[in-house]
């Protein structure tokens, strides 16, 4: 019998490290919701986009996006890679992508932004903005 608990108490243990393994990385819980609001955020600033010229007042016009997808957290990380992958998006669009990422993103989105760091084709502004993502998700602490 107690040879059976401990037996039962080991394989919990696996249990709990494999979910909070895969927890960290944003695997488990960046489900259809997750996404469907991202998408939906990512669409009204698209909106944003086409009546805002300017940058700094495009950013002004797009706290409350900013806001949800900071509540969502790292489970909005695979709708805004979703986003980036996508080259024909609007400029300041992407700009914001990328700066949310340095945000809710953590290490397994450096790949992805040095791409867009050394993308030639991207806008300036665009690879600024990705190298200062890397710093800020190179300043946390990685999430266990």
């Amino acid at each position: 019998m107690i040879d059976r608990d401990y037996k039962k108490n080991i394989l919990l243990s696996i249990v709990c490290a494999i979910f909070l393994t895969i927890n960290s990385r944003g695997v488990l819980f960046a489900g259809a919701e997750e996404d469907r609001i991202t998408a939906a955020a990512l669409k009204r600033l698209e909106s944003i986009s086409r009546r805002e010229p300017q940058l700094d007042r495009f950013g002004k016009s797009t706290l409350s996006e900013s806001a949800v997808l900071l509540d969502l957290g790292k489970e909005s990380v695979p709708g805004i890679m979703k986003y980036l992958k996508r080259k024909n998006g609007d400029w300041k669009v992407r700009y914001w992508a990328v700066d949310m990422l340095g945000y809710v993103g953590n290490a397994s989105e450096n790949e992805a932004l040095k791409k867009i760091c050394g993308d030639r084709k991207e806008r300036f502004e665009i690879r600024v903005r990705a190298r200062e993502s890397l710093k800020l998700i190179a300043s946390r602490p990685p999430r266990f």
